[in-house]
């Protein structure tokens, strides 16, 4: 028997196998030494119990002993600190670096590559005359050892070498030609050799493990979180913990904030836990990046040293492990315990593998979270490109504050313009869920806020001053205590306003984020530059070419023109403003139909007015300039205008139309404006529309 078989079976007795050994020997001298037979067979009985005894503790030892061919790993080399304080026991971790393979095996497995690789050495038997070349290899076709073994009267030629070596013959120097020689010994035989065990089919249900999971085609947020929660349970499932967490920790805010747990003991952990770092054993670890271990927690430190905690729940004790990205700690995995000395150095080897499982997924979902933010600016851009062949001149500032508030669940989002003086703004767009928001269409004068240096320097201004003290936009803002954002909306040839955006309480825009909202509104200030200036060329001219009607800048010269000369003449005219009205069976929305109506409506309009009224376009809506004619003159002008339109059939399409029109009525006088003028003919034209096909006239 070898030294290594001898010290195996030794290793199957222990201290306690005394007694039924000596009851064996105890038997065997009494049955040799003592004459009697009743004494004899006593001592044959006494053998035989202590044989009995003895072979049923050595089969439970090694029915519980396992053969593995597998080296177990050795115990981590950690080295480790221990301080004991009032509140608990430490043990800090000093030499992890956080590598889930320890180098000692490392080093080993290397020596044992090294020692497999070196081959035997051969001695050379051939003379200095003789040459071999290489036939062929040929490989066993046994796949197991243990699988085949070779017949007994099976004959073998002892001159050849075994099929793992190279099968040789004397080459003849003379001869030039290489002739291939085959090897003519048949193949060794084999037999199949009696399997060692039993095969047994066992049926296990499938559907479970081939049911695809929703959450994996959900948002990278939340599939993060899901993989999260299952290694927090596995953490559980396998040790005695009742509670694992997972923290993240905010290095620039000096923020911990509690991202996953699972627990035994929900009632007592609070859920939405975020805390500044301080002096907590969670924070301690972020920042010292060293795993730490707490035993006999004191009752009255708990909570202090367990922020997440809402009351003490007994813990005596805890295991946290720094997680690390990019050589930073980025989150902490602890867990605790109700036990005393509940975790060990074996324990933060455990948990170190998935703290780097952890990091791997941050990596992973880094990269995916990016690819879907790109996604959705793609989108955002397409957005605001599709509003390039849109006629409203409010579509780009609604879709510009429309993108910013659903990407970034901002609490107001505005769209702020400059009025013609530079020195007044307005609010154009607005996006909100705030009843305590400005209004759209709110104007205020140039002030000493955010707002009016972003637009005034030409710069992007972002602020968390949570402090009040600076003005936002107006001095009646509501008190908003999240980060403000604004940006401004210029081009190289003029500045337009700006986006200023209003951020929830705890949330907060990173630098990419800040310089996406950047970009989309320099992409909207391009579009609101080239709507101006086709604006410009539209107004360029007097007249419309097509329709005759004056332009907006030139009817917008005559009307001015008229106020001028009713404060030095001191008498009064009138401003009407003609629109059709919409119909379902008519598509007002396309421009072609447009410019037959509004053609149609026109040339009826030649056969009514004098020399002296003015016909222009404002908006597609027709507006007439009668001097000296005051409203109620007005008024009976556009009744017989309104039913001779409405008698007059329109063809579109070869269908048959009547067109009705509304209209609305101003008077000028001296003290009028054309801003004021403008909108009182509209706000006539508003009335006249909700009832269609009437005149109204302002007062």
């Amino acid at each position: 028997m070898s030294n290594k078989k001898f010290n195996e079976f030794k290793s199957l007795f222990i201290l306690s196998d005394i007694m039924p050994i000596s009851m064996v020997l105890i038997g065997i001298i009494i049955s040799l030494f003592i004459s009697e037979i009743a004494i004899k067979l006593i001592g044959v009985s006494i053998s035989i119990l202590g044989i009995v005894v003895l072979l049923m503790k050595l089969t439970t030892r090694m029915s519980s002993s396992v053969e593995t061919k597998f080296k177990s790993n050795p115990p981590p080399n950690f080295k480790i600190t221990v301080k004991k304080s009032p509140e608990a026991v430490r043990q800090v971790i000093e030499n992890y670096s956080g590598d889930i393979e320890d180098k000692e095996t490392k080093s080993n497995d290397k020596e044992e590559q090294i020692q497999k690789s070196k081959s035997t050495p051969v001695k050379n038997t051939m003379g200095e005359e003789e040459g071999f070349r290489i036939i062929s290899k040929n490989k066993t076709e046994v796949e197991n050892q243990n699988e085949v073994i070779f017949d007994k009267e099976a004959r073998f030629n002892t001159n050849e070498l075994d099929s793992n070596e190279e099968n040789v013959v004397p080459l003849d120097n003379s001869k030039i030609e290489k002739e291939e020689i085959n090897n003519s010994e048949p193949n060794n035989k084999g037999i199949k050799a009696p399997t060692k065990f039993r095969k047994r089919e066992i049926n296990i249900p499938t559907n479970g493990l081939l049911e695809e999971m929703p959450i994996l085609k959900e948002h990278p947020d939340k599939e993060f979180e899901f993989f999260i929660n299952r290694i927090l349970m596995a953490i559980r499932s396998v040790s005695n913990t009742r509670t694992a967490a997972y923290f993240f920790y905010n290095e620039h805010k000096n923020e911990i904030i509690l991202n996953s747990f699972a627990t035994e003991s929900k009632a007592v952990i609070n859920k939405k836990s975020k805390f500044i770092a301080g002096n907590d054993i969670v924070s301690q670890i972020a920042r010292s990046m060293k795993p730490e271990i707490l035993t006999d927690i004191n009752p009255a430190a708990e909570l202090d040293l367990l922020p997440y905690y809402k009351s003490n729940s007994g813990t005596n004790s805890f295991i946290g492990i720094p997680v690390i990205y990019d050589k930073n700690v980025i989150g902490v995995l602890t867990a605790d315990s109700k036990h005393s000395d509940a975790y060990d150095a074996v324990m933060v080897n455990f948990l170190s593998h998935f703290a780097k499982l952890i990091s791997g997924l941050i990596r992973s979902y880094s990269d995916k979270y990016d690819l879907a933010q790109d996604s959705k600016y793609l989108k955002a851009y397409n957005q605001i490109d599709q509003t390039i062949n849109l006629n409203d001149k409010e579509s780009v500032h609604n879709e510009l504050v429309s993108i910013v508030y659903n990407l970034f669940n901002a609490q107001n989002v505005y769209s702020i313009s400059i009025e013609n003086s530079k020195n007044n703004y307005s609010i154009n767009a607005i996006a909100s869920n705030d009843i305590n928001c400005f209004e759209k269409g709110f104007r205020f004068s140039n002030n000493n806020s955010i707002l009016s240096k972003c637009i005034a320097n030409n710069e992007d201004l972002y602020t968390t001053n949570s402090n009040n003290e600076y003005i936002r936009i107006h001095e009646d803002e509501d008190k908003n205590i999240g980060y403000f954002y604004v940006v401004p909306i210029n081009t190289d040839i003029e500045s337009y306003g700006a986006l200023a955006i209003e951020g929830k309480e705890g949330n907060i825009l990173d630098k990419s984020e800040r310089l996406f909202i950047k970009s989309l509104a320099q992409k909207a200030s391009k579009i609101i530059e080239n709507n101006r200036l086709l604006d410009l060329i539209k107004t360029g001219f007097d007249k419309d070419p097509e329709s005759g009607l004056l332009t907006e800048k030139s009817i917008r010269i005559e009307i001015e023109k008229e106020i001028c000369r009713n404060s030095k003449f001191k008498y009064i005219s009138s401003l009407i403003l003609v629109s059709f009205d919409s119909y379902k069976s008519i598509d007002d929305k396309d421009e072609v139909i447009n410019e037959i109506i509004l053609n149609h409506i026109n040339n009826i309009l030649d056969s009514t007015l004098n020399e002296l009224d003015v016909r222009g376009m404002i908006d597609d809506k027709i507006i007439i300039l009668q001097p000296g004619n005051n409203a109620q003159s007005a008024k009976l002008w556009a009744e017989r205008i309104r039913n001779k339109i409405a008698s007059e059939s329109l063809y579109l399409d070869e269908k048959r139309y009547n067109i009705t029109v509304s209209v609305g009525i101003c008077e000028l006088d001296g003290n009028s404006t054309y801003n004021s003028t403008i909108q009182n003919v509209s706000d006539a034209l508003k009335v006249s529309k909700e009832k269609t096909n009437t005149v109204s006239v302002y007062s």
